[in-house]
């Protein structure tokens, strides 16, 4: 819910500010309104809500008063109030030198008063605060003033000393411009502190010690972690050198040099840390660093965790190509391709979106060559830190680390000997592990972490991944060298949007083992409009989308057909508006030759639209209001 108080010079904007709401129509926007008597200050108590809406002095006033978790929105002063106050003086008191005086809001909007009121001389005034009200009164005075044009302290001063003055009344589309920038001032402040609130949790709770600091390196932030690994608290550690908690750390020279250092292992008096040093640049300026640590303990918990999931998995390929479920010619063709490289014993590299099977493709060759009885590895490159996935494709021998396995542990490579290793998602492999990785290819042979001992190996590599590693080179994030030895055998796997012929097969497929897991027979038919609605969706996520839709369809399916309804409730399909880009005037133009000392607002605009040839763009500026805001006035006085 959001809540506005709104503090009006006058009472007779109270019916403006009812129908600017009315008009709003938002139930989760409520308002107050304070109008002001004698003096702002019995108005500072009453502030309670999410943003305050005054006018001219009243909005300054409040700016510095307001409680902190305000916001101050000013109600802007419109060329079209201005005209119509100048009128109205014209009309009242008949006098030829008219003295406007105001904050920079009211006198930035009296462009071209002389060209639109002919033979009246206006003087302007800037007021910048409430007390030189008077004094600039007087000054007006002297320069010839016969009656002064303002805000509601100008006016009250001009009457000590009764100068004829009229008050400068805010129009509707005022209200209702002011009332839509504090909406979305107070939607983009709350969704700034959700962003911050989130951010700071994620710091807070992270497994991981961060901290940040100022160009001097002194602390500036810590969360909880970081306070627990060097045993400090928040309140000793804030505005604290770095140093005082790791001395070998010569952060300041790091922050002068704009110097990244990534995972550097650190002996310290509270155990072995892995220490990470970014700096913070802004306009080509470092301004400190963020430091992120870890214990080596946590490091090898979180390492045997992995390991054990890994492991879990067996070394063996399940799949075939015959069970690569296509009517689709493509895949045929895509699959005739990959039984001819099963053959081989060069490396594959197989190029596909997230989701079509590149792992299916890749078992399937292994299953295919000459390698069928040896190990099939599959690790993720993407799903490890550096430091871990390092360590599992090479093992490490005992004392490599803190907390290293006694006897130490073999890595994929050696653990896929005579077999084939799949590394799945290589193009999100650090630089530092492709050297590392090309060196392998080149020699068939490693060196586990820590060892001195080289081991001969004998593996076919087969890798995945839905980049495009020519730009990911282009870029720098890949090395060409190991791209070449790695796309020897090429294989594309289309996606599912461009195979639809598979999109049935699929998910009848699907469709039957879901219920045989779940113990059900399975749905025996599937409606052609329903066939052509799942042919025709897009499929972003490719078959593994597509099994997690039809799961979907198995649970709310109530008898024994898929209907079109069906698919569209399980695809959840929608529409969504567009809005057209808005034209953008070119500079305006203003009548020279008009006088509109006698005219209504319609009239006023009726003459600024024809001596513009009716070009909104300019016309809007010239009267000082929003386009918007002309069109709703050209459709109420018929002028369109």
């Amino acid at each position: 819910m959001i809540k506005l108080v709104f503090i009006l010079p006058y009472a007779e904007l109270f019916h403006d500010v009812k129908n600017a709401f009315l008009q709003l129509e938002r139930p989760d926007v409520s308002y107050e309104i304070l109008t002001v008597t004698d003096s702002e200050e019995d108005l500072v108590g009453k502030l309670q809500g999410d943003a305050v809406i005054a006018r001219g002095f009243a909005s300054h006033f409040f700016q510095s008063r307001k409680p902190s978790n305000m916001i101050n929105v000013e109600i802007a002063t419109s060329g079209v109030d201005i005209i119509l106050a100048a009128q109205e003086c014209l009309n009242l008191y008949h006098k030829k030198n008219i003295a406007i005086l105001g904050t920079k809001t009211i006198i930035d909007s009296c462009h071209h008063l002389e060209t639109l009121f002919k033979g009246i001389h206006f003087q302007y005034y800037l007021i910048k605060q409430r007390s030189d009200a008077y004094a600039c009164i007087q000054t007006a005075v002297t320069d010839g003033a016969e009656a002064v044009i303002g805000g509601r302290t100008v006016c009250r001063a001009a009457k000590q000393i009764n100068l004829p003055s009229v008050l400068i009344k805010t129009g509707p589309e005022a209200i209702s411009k002011s009332l839509g920038i504090a909406i979305r001032l107070v939607e983009e402040t709350r969704k700034e502190h959700m962003q911050y609130d989130r951010i700071s949790k994620i710091i807070q709770y992270s497994y991981s010690g961060i901290l940040s600091t100022n160009a001097n390196g002194i602390i500036n932030s810590i969360n909880e972690k970081a306070c627990s690994i060097f045993h400090t608290s928040l309140q000793e550690s804030i505005g604290q050198p770095f140093t005082n908690l790791l001395p070998a750390s010569n952060i300041v020279k790091l922050i002068h040099n704009n110097q990244t250092r990534i995972d550097e292992i650190c002996k310290t008096r509270y155990g072995m840390l892995t220490v990470t040093y970014v700096p913070i640049i802004h306009d080509s300026e470092c301004n400190g660093c963020v430091i992120t640590c870890m214990e080596a303990n946590e490091l090898q918990k979180t390492e045997a965790k992995l390991r054990k999931k890994i492991l879990d998995r067996g070394f063996i390929a399940k799949y075939c190509f015959d069970d690569i479920i296509h009517h689709d010619h493509s895949m045929d063709l895509v699959i005739e391709k990959a039984k001819r490289f099963s053959r081989n014993e060069s490396n594959v590299f197989i190029h596909g979106e997230t989701g079509v099977g590149k792992e299916l493709f890749a078992q399937s060759i292994h299953n295919a060559s000459r390698r069928k009885n040896g190990p099939f590895v599959a690790i993720n490159c993407a799903a490890l830190p550096e430091q871990l996935l390092e360590s599992e494709l090479f093992g490490y021998v005992e004392g490599a680390f803190t907390g290293a396995s006694k006897n130490g542990k073999i890595g994929m490579f050696e653990a896929a000997h005579h077999g084939t290793i799949f590394l799945d998602e290589i193009g999100d492999m650090s630089l530092k592990l492709q050297g590392r990785l090309l060196r392998v290819l080149q020699e068939k042979e490693i060196v586990r972490l820590g060892g001195d001992h080289v081991i001969p190996i004998d593996v076919r590599v087969i890798s995945a991944t839905n980049r495009d590693l020519n730009h990911e080179c282009e870029l720098g994030n890949f090395r060409n060298d190991l791209m070449y030895r790695l796309d020897v055998l090429h294989i594309v796997v289309p996606p599912l949007r461009k195979r639809k012929q598979d999109i049935v097969p699929l998910s009848l497929t699907f469709i039957e083992e879901i219920c045989r897991q779940e113990g059900q027979a399975a749905f025996s038919h599937i409606e052609p409009e329903a066939q052509t609605m799942l042919q025709s969706y897009a499929w972003d996520g490719n078959v593994r989308q597509l099994y997690n839709i039809i799961q979907r369809i198995c649970v709310l399916c109530e008898d024994n057909t898929i209907t079109k309804e069906l698919v569209a409730e399980a695809l959840e399909l929608h529409t969504s508006a567009t809005q057209m880009p808005v034209d953008v005037s070119a500079e305006p133009s203003v009548p020279s030759d008009i006088s509109f000392s006698d005219l209504s607002e319609q009239e006023i605009i009726s003459h600024a639209l024809e001596f513009n040839h009716f070009n909104r763009g300019k016309t809007a500026e010239v009267l000082g209001m929003d386009r918007s805001t002309l069109w709703r006035k050209m459709k109420k006085y018929n002028l369109l």
